[in-house]
């Protein structure tokens, strides 16, 4: 994978880290001057960042996929390693514990070497 890829995939990991987010959640936190990651970038993330790195991190079990129930009152975790099927626009993303301890695990090294 290329580096740029597998930071990409950290900081779409980094934005769900405290909850099941939609792309678009995503997107806002990712670009945030505050608290996102668009200066480390170095340009505004796309949504199609977003969306291939969701879809990398879900087929390698990394990321949790959610759709809304018919009632659009719950959320209900699809399939391991299940790709939303067209847009991208009705479901959910979540960490599974492995993309949590990546996450932790890239925490931590960024924080020792600071």
């Amino acid at each position: 994978m290329k580096d740029s890829q597998a930071l990409l995939d950290l900081y779409v990991l980094d934005a769900m880290a405290d909850d099941i987010e939609d792309v678009e959640s995503i997107l806002r936190m990712l670009n945030n001057p505050s608290i996102g990651w668009r200066d480390e970038w170095g340009k505004d993330f796309e949504r199609l960042d977003v969306v291939t790195a969701l879809s990398r991190l879900a087929k390698a079990g990394q990321v949790v996929v959610y759709r809304l129930d018919t009632d659009g009152k719950e959320l209900i975790r699809t399939q391991d390693q299940t790709l939303p099927p067209s847009t991208y626009d009705d479901f959910w993303f979540g960490l599974s514990p492995a993309g949590r301890i990546r996450h932790q695990t890239w925490k931590a090294r960024t924080s020792a070497s600071e």
